[in-house]
């Protein structure tokens, strides 16, 4: 239909012929062509466009209206990590990628490209890791990013198996799995101004051992650019000294909070690390942090 609208304005539009991976398309016989999009010239430029992705998506099999600006006029390097083009001609890059290439990038989603987020580390899909694994990526500091571990069956795991943090430009994602198996490793980003967060990158890893989960973070942890650095497991051992050691830019206290006996246990301030070494001996350990013109503390993370 978009080339036949083309045409009648005189513009020169052609149907390109490829391989698309995610979406939801359907996947026919022949394994180089499951989908199409266009073509279109205009001023003496060629641009790429996809006006089935760019109306809306498949929800469980039925199509959902949802107009997605994106997929048109889509840059060259963005839209090859998703299509491939059957003619080589049609990446429209200076630097044509090859079929093997595009198979093995992870799944990049236009919210990847809009937050200004890059790979640091692992630029491949699949992933072979042990008991747990760390990415890292590189995104500016308005971005704020979080994880969420999927099992086989496509169901989500418990948050604390996933921990974010993000400080000067680069984001650190950390994953624990609860038993040897397959997974997928979803990292979803928003910009400071958002309430909702969107899906960026999806890896698929091969857990080859179990982790530790991790401690529960609050909305102030991610906003505030908090790092951990120890400890990081879930579960605090009763009765021994843990070392916490915690970086907090911009905070003038941070507290362990005892909500049993109703007290607040400070850390040592050096610059904006915060650390301590205190033998625990009540459960579900908060920390909080205390900011310039507030006497209010805010919840950072919570052990148990």
């Amino acid at each position: 239909m978009y080339q036949a609208l083309a045409k009648e304005l005189g513009l020169d539009v052609v149907i390109i012929e490829g391989f698309a991976k995610g979406g939801d398309v359907i996947v026919g016989d022949d394994p180089d062509v499951n989908h199409a999009w266009n073509g279109v010239k205009i001023d003496g430029q060629w641009y790429l466009l996809d006006t089935t992705w760019g109306a809306g998506i498949v929800n469980n099999g039925k199509f959902e209206a949802k107009f997605n600006p994106t997929y048109f006029a889509t840059p060259p390097e963005q839209l090859i990590v998703s299509h491939f083009p059957r003619e080589t001609q049609w990446q429209l890059l200076p630097q044509p990628y090859d079929r093997q290439t595009f198979d093995t990038l992870p799944a990049l989603t236009p919210r990847f490209f809009r937050d200004g987020i890059a790979l640091a580390s692992h630029k491949e899909n699949n992933i072979v890791a042990g008991g747990d694994l760390e990415v890292t990526l590189r995104a500016g500091n308005d971005v704020q990013v979080v994880a969420q571990l999927m099992d086989s069956n496509g169901q989500p795991l418990d948050k604390q198996y996933t921990l974010s943090q993000s400080q000067q430009g680069q984001v650190t994602v950390n994953a624990a799995f609860p038993q040897p198996g397959d997974y997928q490793l979803l990292i979803l980003s928003k910009n400071s101004q958002e309430d909702t967060y969107y899906q960026a990158i999806a890896y698929d890893v091969k857990a080859q051992g179990a982790g530790q989960p991790f401690p529960s973070t609050y909305g102030t942890f991610s906003e505030k650019q908090v790092r951990l650095i120890s400890p990081l497991g879930r579960t605090l051992p009763q009765n021994q000294a843990s070392y916490f050691q915690i970086q907090v830019p911009g905070a003038e206290k941070v507290v362990l909070v005892d909500e049993q006996r109703q007290e607040l246990i400070h850390l040592d301030r050096t610059g904006d690390i915060f650390t301590g070494s205190e033998i625990i001996r009540f459960e579900n350990v908060t920390v909080a942090a205390q900011f310039p013109g507030s006497n209010q503390f805010w919840s950072l993370l919570e052990y148990e």
